[in-house]
């Protein structure tokens, strides 16, 4: 009976054949961990292209869910939380509480929240921030202005560009882009580090 019913799912287009291994879902796992990030799944074999079928992989079943999600997750001791994940751009504004926010392909902009914010992305940028702000650009440039509370942001490629932070910690790295810091005050910690870009 089972069988049957995924058989209608492909059939009408509402599921499909994942021929992910095993490492590569713990991979994905792993990388979301680091970045303090729900797991999402890559969605590789939604709608294959040029992709080769492993004959050692046994195909599961998926379904095809909504690509944009934006939920509140009412947990018993954190409360609610505020989950953006997305393939393309995430606009987030006016929140308070825990935030996440996921884009595997777009940019993540806020303005105007307050509480507990962990994003990743391509380009990042925010403004009006109280409370604890960390930050992952895959390649992107992480642009921040006004923020209150402890700050972590990461990119490979791109420039970070600071106006305006007063919090406990307050750390960036960039590995190839600059940093720029202007008005950056930290009660405990300061440390802006770029591999092989200019520090201001």
């Amino acid at each position: 009976e089972t069988e049957e019913v995924a058989k209608e799912l492909l059939k009408k287009g509402f599921a499909y054949k994942c021929y992910c291994s095993e490492e590569e879902i713990k991979e994905q796992k792993e990388k979301a961990k680091k970045r303090e990030m729900p797991f999402v799944y890559n969605r590789k074999w939604r709608d294959p292209k040029n992709l080769e079928i492993p004959k050692n992989v046994k195909p599961v079943i998926r379904f095809k869910s909504k690509i944009s999600e934006n939920s509140i997750v009412k947990d018993l001791v954190q409360g609610e939380i505020n989950v953006s994940i997305d393939c393309g751009d995430i606009h987030l504004e006016d929140l308070s509480g825990k935030v996440i926010a996921h884009t595997s392909s777009g940019d993540v902009k806020g303005n105007h929240i307050s509480g507990r914010v962990s994003v990743s992305g391509g380009n990042i940028e925010f403004q009006n921030v109280k409370g604890e702000l960390i930050g992952e650009a895959s390649n992107g440039n992480i642009v921040g202005a006004n923020i209150q509370g402890s700050l972590t942001v990461k990119t490979l490629a791109g420039n970070i560009d600071l106006y305006q932070v007063t919090g406990q910690d307050i750390y960036g790295a960039t590995s190839s882009g600059n940093v720029i810091a202007r008005h950056i005050e930290a009660k405990s910690n300061i440390d802006f580090h770029s591999d092989n870009g200019d520090l201001d």
